[in-house]
């Protein structure tokens, strides 16, 4: 049994299971299984990553287009100094002002979901 049937049946299997992320990059990420030299274990925890990561990205992009925001607005294209009122914009590095942002995501993350 060649590496090209086996692949067949892993690719049904993970679109069995609804997998697809792994379905449809099944030979990059066992390249990069491969590549890597892992532990069989490693191996899953890589691959089972894999997917979850592409489920969360989808999930959050899927939340945005349920909001109907006009326009999707980023922390670091806002101008700080057209409003001077937002004083701690001065205070704060560029750094402090991403993870300002990535915390902002996480909580409008999490208040989609607890609706």
């Amino acid at each position: 049994m060649g590496m090209r049937q086996t692949d067949e049946r892993i690719s049904q299997k993970t679109d069995r299971l609804h997998l697809t992320f792994l379905r449809d990059h099944l030979s990059e990420v066992l390249e990069s299984i491969m590549a890597a030299n892992t532990t069989t274990r490693e191996a899953f925890d890589f691959a089972f990553g894999k997917e979850i990561e592409q489920r969360e990205i989808n999930r959050f992009k899927q939340a945005l287009q349920a909001a109907h925001f006009p326009c999707i607005k980023r922390l670091e294209d806002f101008d700080f100094s057209a409003q001077p009122s937002i004083a701690f914009a001065s205070r704060f590095n560029q750094t402090t002002e991403m993870n300002c942002a990535a915390s902002c995501m996480i909580l409008v993350s999490v208040l989609i979901t607890t609706r």
